[in-house]
């Protein structure tokens, strides 16, 4: 590699700018050529936006079975559409090609904002431009962004706001924090919240880091400032809280309880079970058939799918699929067609896939060793940890009280914030092992590896 280097053969910054190119690219053609409606919950989120959109008002149950969702993304979007209307007017064009198609525009922009920051966070975390560049390559092309953006959906935006979010905090920790930026950090989870509740996640997260800064404050040799951290913690907690009573107040009185995670499922009532080794067992038949429901009484198979491939087949053509030949097509159990060659690379790619599982887990030990060998001091090492330990729980719980597997209650974009942020870790991880073991050439063979992954990915997701 640095023959590479000396020769100026690999120039990161060329290769980056290449990527965003080719990203941007990736992003607006699926963006042309997708159908929204053609999304989860059958273009639900779509529908709620068009309610907004159209009449100026929130829908309620009856109108939209998503309504109990926070209103922030869809009220911003619809505002967007009025803007468009203002400068294009209201009268001669199709809403779907003008407005709807924009909102996808826009989507694929924040997928793209996301990957810039995934770029400026690897830089914290590692000098090695190898990782640093295969962080962004494969947060870029992993399926559960790519198909994220393809539709419109609350998910996504969430995602910037805590990978923004994620971005400050390093910031703010590098620099020292005070009541300024305390403010700005409460403002952003606040506004994230109002974007979905299972923001909470990342903010429990903060919190918890706040309150363990001031316990270890008060703990340390010096002593002092636990007082201060726990009026951090209090601010945070209280402006948090006044940007979501509006909503929570509305929510509260024509919808239903505040914290419920999922009023239209809760309404349901009804008593479907999860197995009983559900959390724990590991279905391979993933790897026969990569798509919905193979392996549906394994909650790893199903999220490993969902997350290295299109596991619910959403990132097709769906109306030129139909009209392929038999022999061309292969109907999967969500009731979509897709190409006989997209179900091969579908499964070479989740073989592929496994090399990340392995240093996802490097990257996780090794951060925990890091943070032990600190001291256990109250980094942003712990701050990671947390939230990741919060996320799959979080997404076990959702799950466990709502197991209807066929409606979509258990899905890796719910966390889609954490997918980028543990391959910013791995990859750095990954990087250090290899400088300690003077096994930098291996790079080359990585990146082998990693050209072939992601060509799979884009075959799989480029509608």
């Amino acid at each position: 590699m640095k023959y590479l280097l000396k020769n100026k053969i690999f120039n990161r910054n060329i290769i980056i700018f290449l990527f965003f190119i080719f990203l941007i690219i990736f992003r607006l053609r699926n963006a042309d050529v997708f159908n929204s409606y053609w999304g989860y919950d059958g273009g639900a989120h779509l529908n709620y936006i068009e309610e907004v959109y159209k009449t100026n008002n929130l829908p309620d149950m009856q109108e939209n079975y998503l309504a109990w969702h926070e209103p922030y993304f869809y009220v911003s979007y619809a505002m967007i559409g009025h803007v468009l209307d203002y400068f294009a007017g209201k009268e001669g064009y199709d809403f779907y090609e003008y407005i709807v198609k924009f909102w996808q525009i826009l989507s694929a922009f924040v997928s793209i904002l996301i990957i810039y920051l995934i770029y400026k966070i690897s830089k914290f975390f590692t000098k090695n431009k190898y990782a640093q560049l295969a962080a962004v390559i494969s947060s870029g092309l992993l399926s559960v962004i790519t198909e994220t953006t393809n539709y419109i959906t609350n998910e996504l935006l969430l995602a910037f706001f805590i990978i923004l979010l994620f971005y400050y905090f390093i910031i703010f920790s590098r620099k020292g924090w005070n009541i300024k930026r305390i403010l700005i950090i409460s403002i952003l989870s606040g506004i994230a919240l109002l974007i979905k509740l299972s923001a909470l996640i990342f903010i429990f997260a903060i919190l918890i880091w706040l309150t363990y800064r001031s316990i270890y404050s008060a703990t340390a040799a010096k002593g002092g400032g636990a007082v201060r951290w726990l009026g951090y913690a209090f601010i945070f907690l209280v402006i948090i809280i006044l940007i979501y009573l509006p909503w929570g107040i509305y929510k509260q009185k024509n919808i239903g309880s505040v914290w419920s995670i999922n009023i239209y499922e809760k309404n349901l009532a009804q008593n479907n079970k999860l197995n009983s080794d559900f959390f724990y067992r590991l279905n391979p038949q993933i790897f026969n058939n990569p798509f919905w429901a193979t392996s549906s009484n394994s909650f790893w198979a199903i999220i490993y799918a969902d997350t290295f491939s299109d596991y619910h087949s959403i990132s097709n053509n769906i109306d030129k699929n139909l009209l392929l030949e038999d022999n061309k097509k292969i109907l999967v159990d969500s009731g979509n067609f897709i190409t006989k060659n997209k179900f091969i690379f579908s499964i070479i790619l989740l073989y592929f896939s496994i090399f990340y599982i392995f240093i996802f887990l490097g990257g996780i030990i090794g951060l925990f060793w890091h943070w032990v060998r600190n001291s256990l001091k109250p980094s942003i090492n712990l701050l990671i940890l947390i939230f990741i330990i919060g996320s799959f729980m979080a997404l076990m719980y959702n799950v466990w009280s709502f197991p209807f597997l066929e409606r979509g209650t258990l899905k890796a974009s719910f966390i889609l914030s954490i997918w980028p942020i543990l391959m910013i870790i791995s990859w750095s991880w990954l990087a250090n092992i290899l400088n300690k073991l003077k096994l930098n050439f291996l790079w080359i063979v990585i990146y082998f590896f990693i050209l072939i992954w992601g060509s799979l990915s884009i075959f799989i997701n480029w509608i």
